[in-house]
């Protein structure tokens, strides 16, 4: 079972600069242009959950952050901020990275996933509303 998140994300202009924040997990990244601020939000969000991970602290962190427990199956439809288990299709991977994050279009939210292998077959079921 692989770990499907989805996180909502803010662009804004500051001054010459672009600023794109992650607020559920309090990453933020910034560049000239704004997709290059975008780019560099989702690989500083791959590197937190890398980071939790690697130090066992993912449940942890996503509490810290404001995300509840969910039962497996039960992710309230309104919910903003998702880190859930998931069964993934080959098809929705494509050619994919073991872990990896993209800003989805549209410039909401940022999404990825974390195969099995990584996350040791641990069970995550978080949401914010």
């Amino acid at each position: 079972m692989d770990v499907k998140i989805k996180l909502f994300v803010e662009c804004k202009k500051d001054g010459r600069a672009w600023v794109a924040i992650c607020p559920a997990i309090d990453v933020a990244s910034q560049s000239r242009t704004k997709a290059g601020a975008l780019a560099s939000l989702s690989e500083a969000v791959g590197l937190w959950f890398e980071s939790c991970i690697s130090r066992g602290m993912l449940d942890q962190a996503l509490q810290d952050s404001g995300f509840k427990r969910s039962e497996i199956g039960h992710i309230p439809e309104c919910a903003v901020n998702v880190v859930a288990t998931h069964s993934v299709e080959k098809s929705e991977l494509g050619e994919c990275k073991p872990m990896e994050f993209h800003v989805a279009k549209g410039n909401s939210f940022v999404e990825g996933f974390i195969p099995s292998m990584i996350t040791g077959d641990r069970k995550y079921q978080y949401a914010t509303i």
